[in-house]
């Protein structure tokens, strides 16, 4: 687990930390830290992110897998479950930097933001 109040954020290698600059920012602008790490393992994303939940001090985990998928979880929903989940096609820095915004919120325990044209 980490000590440090972070929400923790798993990649798998082929992910460049560039590729999804806009969800870190928008963890940040919610003032909330991220700790980013590079994972080898070749479970699902899903699976990752609840891990990630996990091992957070903020019992918020996010999983970004082979750029194809990013799930954002909460130690306290089911497995299966995840919060949010956004495919390739999906990967515009708009949603990125929402999902990190709602990553920053949950951690904090405010409430999210909502796309109404996407619903999520």
């Amino acid at each position: 687990m980490s000590a440090k109040p972070v929400i923790l954020i798993l990649r798998t290698q082929s992910v460049q930390t560039s590729s999804v600059e806009p969800l870190l920012w928008g963890v940040e602008e919610e003032g909330v830290l991220f700790e980013l790490r590079e994972v080898i393992r070749c479970e699902s994303a899903t699976d990752l992110a609840k891990e990630a939940s996990r091992n957070s001090a903020l019992n918020v985990g996010i999983a970004i897998k082979n750029a194809e998928e990013i799930v954002l979880h909460h130690r306290d929903l089911p497995l299966g479950q995840p919060l949010f989940r956004l495919s390739g096609e999906i990967f515009e820095p708009s949603r990125l930097r929402r999902l990190g915004t709602n990553a920053g919120r949950l951690a904090k325990g405010q409430p999210l933001v909502i796309d109404e044209k996407h619903g999520k």
